[in-house]
């Protein structure tokens, strides 16, 4: 089985990412959504999200390579290639795009790729995926929702609309990222969450993008 192409798909929505008090919460990433699509030859496809500057991902995916190793596309990169070698295609996209990846945008596409891979691995085995990693350790999971991304701790005053209790009644764990001014967010955020927090309902607090150690 080989791959015969590698493609990001955008879909535009009709929704705007709401940061603010004074406008919705954000219902999805923004108004872009980037899906991945690995092919190959034998019928069985790979399909991933990814969570990036959506716009440019098309580029990293199938763009136009450049002729030095480090300037090459995720396409270029893998059309030919057998799609259960998994761990070695791993290491051939890191080093493809070494010069302008290694991090961010190269990074994400490349673990939405990754995903895709290892979809396509578990159709040829007709297992699921799970086996393939090891096996299930959990029946269920809890749900989970974010209040996004204020510009100060008083843009972020509430639950978002989804964090009340999901349809099966159990609780959901409600996260609150530090992102814009991350280390005012992150010293607020625990007082912010026993504010609203409703009863059986937990709350976690990531470190967000720049606080140091003793902050987060």
């Amino acid at each position: 089985m080989r791959i015969t192409d590698v493609e990001c798909i955008l879909l535009r929505g009709d929704e705007t990412y709401g940061t603010r008090s004074s406008e919705t919460d954000a219902t999805d990433q923004g108004d872009w959504l980037a899906l991945i699509r690995v092919e190959t030859d034998e019928g069985l496809v790979g399909w991933s999200e990814v969570e990036t500057l959506t716009t440019a991902a098309p580029s990293i995916v199938q763009g136009v390579s450049m002729g030095p190793p480090g300037f090459h596309t995720l396409r270029d990169i893998l059309v030919g290639e057998d799609p259960e070698d998994t761990e070695r295609l791993w290491n051939k996209m890191f080093v493809g795009t070494a010069y302008y990846g290694r991090r961010g945008i190269a990074l994400h596409c490349m673990s939405a790729v990754d995903n895709c891979l290892w979809s396509i691995k578990a159709q040829a085995a007709a297992a699921p995926l799970s086996e393939l990693l090891g096996g299930r350790r959990r029946g269920a999971l809890p749900a989970y929702a974010s209040s996004l991304f204020g510009d100060d701790p008083e843009d972020t005053t509430g639950p978002p609309a989804s964090s009340s209790k999901p349809a099966t009644g159990r609780p959901s764990s409600v996260g609150v990222p530090s992102a814009r001014t991350p280390v005012a967010m992150s010293r607020s955020s625990p007082r912010y969450g026993r504010r609203w927090d409703p009863a059986g309902i937990s709350w976690s607090t990531p470190a967000g993008t720049a606080s140091d150690g003793p902050t987060a």
